[in-house]
């Protein structure tokens, strides 16, 4: 009966201590975070709190980046310092390093792809125009939302093609005035041209990718050059400079993702600060949905 019951305290003590390292297991390796905006709707809205990983899981994800494609990540806002400075953000992981971006007005692609289609092929737009020109306007195309007097300009915003934005803007720029709606980017100053990248396709930078320093690496890669990599990228008389030296190429040493909003009319995200390197990523979204 002794032993017996040596036995069983042992057995308490085993499940207790085992309770315990579970308990602490679970604390290092997870963290709770409120959603607090509306940019990954219908995923995830405001007001829900999820769990997410940390520590030595997002870690070991960072290191094999592939296994995040297509998943829940919070990280470190890229735009710190700017209007734009809300902490902690959550968005879907769609590309990683080396992987290829292609963005035009309504699409995004990658490798060639297309992942999302942002107004079904619909652009929302705001034609500024003298009241005396509307007759010369044919807008049987587009489908008017408003039409408002903005001094002594009509104001209509309206839905249209791609195509008839074109067909506008050389039909009638002597008079007439077009601007693309962008809620999900509203005043924000960007970091470069991610959120249009037509007739080409741009890599996802990674640690040793090379890339010629010409128009294209001025237009979409020098930003990040200088915002993330630490590097002091200038021109001066058609020169580009790194750090005071001329260079004919560059060299990345970070690896890189692509972030999107499921909210994609609504949401600040790679579209408008490029890709984010790796090293910003805090945690991979474990379950969604948890009550408010």
């Amino acid at each position: 009966e002794m032993d017996l019951k040596n036995g069983n305290n042992m057995s308490k003590r085993i499940i207790t201590l085992l309770s315990g390292l579970i308990l602490v297991l679970i604390l290092f390796s997870f963290t709770v975070y409120r959603v607090n905006s509306n940019s990954m709707s219908p995923t995830l809205l405001s007001g829900e709190y999820i769990i997410c990983s940390r520590g030595w899981l997002s870690n070991l994800s960072k290191k094999l980046d592939r296994i995040i494609i297509n998943r829940i990540v919070v990280f470190e806002n890229p735009l710190r310092g700017s209007a734009f400075d809300h902490g902690l953000l959550v968005k879907r992981c769609v590309a990683v390093s080396g992987d290829i971006i292609q963005s035009n007005l309504d699409e995004v692609f990658v490798n060639r792809d297309q992942i999302i289609s942002l107004t079904d092929g619909l652009i929302d737009v705001l034609l500024y125009i003298k009241p005396v020109n509307i007759d010369s306007v044919d807008l049987s195309e587009m489908k008017i939302s408003s039409c408002n007097r903005v001094k002594d300009l009509l104001l209509i915003r309206c839905i249209c093609t791609d195509s008839t934005v074109k067909k506008f803007r050389e039909s009638y720029s002597s008079f007439l005035k077009i601007e693309i709606v962008e809620p999900y980017l509203g005043n924000l100053k960007v970091l470069g041209s991610w959120k249009r990248i037509r007739d080409m396709e741009l890599a996802i930078p990674y640690s040793g990718m090379e890339v010629d320093v010409n128009h294209e690496f001025v237009e979409y890669y020098s930003d990040l050059a200088n915002h993330f990599e630490n590097q002091q990228i200038m021109i001066e008389n058609g020169v580009l400079y790194c750090c005071n030296s001329p260079i004919n190429s560059f060299d990345f040493k970070k690896n890189y993702c692509f972030l999107l909003g499921d909210n994609h009319e609504k949401s600040i995200d790679s579209r408008c600060f490029g890709p984010i390197p790796m090293d910003l990523l805090k945690s991979i979204l474990i379950f969604e949905n948890l009550q408010k």
